[in-house]
């Protein structure tokens, strides 16, 4: 899927250039710790940290582009794609049912999607596996000061 694929029907605040929109994306990723190339790096301000303050090492990891709705940080090299709402950028309009419906479709004709999909799932279902949770309990009882056996 291309640049101009993902980022179809989503509100920017400038036109995206024609060489942008056929930028071929391997995956959208949040977490700069993720990048790898072929990624479109989402920043959003959060309760924490602001994500544009991990704009330049994403695109460093990879990033093809960066897409907010804030501005640029100062003195930001690469490519930033500014939007109306960061995170609609990243949701179907659940009022769009062939957007939807082409959005299911290509979990099950892109096999590259799908795999990736797949071992996502699998990853973050792991974090609530009964292993998991005796670690979490074990961690508890260890920072409370108790001896575990």
């Amino acid at each position: 899927m291309n640049l101009g694929e993902v980022l179809a029907g989503v509100r920017l605040k400038q036109p995206l250039a024609a060489e942008l929109a056929r930028l071929e994306l391997e995956e959208l990723e949040y977490d700069s710790r993720r990048v790898k190339s072929g990624t479109l790096f989402f920043a959003f301000p959060g309760a924490r940290a602001d994500g544009r303050g991990f704009a330049a090492a994403a695109v460093k990891a990879g990033a093809v582009a960066v897409v907010s709705e804030l501005p640029p940080p100062e003195g930001f090299r690469g490519n930033w794609i500014q939007v109306e709402h960061g995170r609609h950028a990243l949701v179907l309009d659940r009022a769009d049912g062939p957007a939807i419906a082409d959005a299911v479709a290509s979990i099950w004709t892109d096999r590259n999607l799908y795999d990736r999909l797949t071992r996502g799932a699998r990853e973050f279902s792991l974090r609530f596996s009964w292993e998991a949770a005796a670690d979490a309990v074990l961690s508890l009882y260890e920072q409370a000061g108790r001896t575990v056996w």
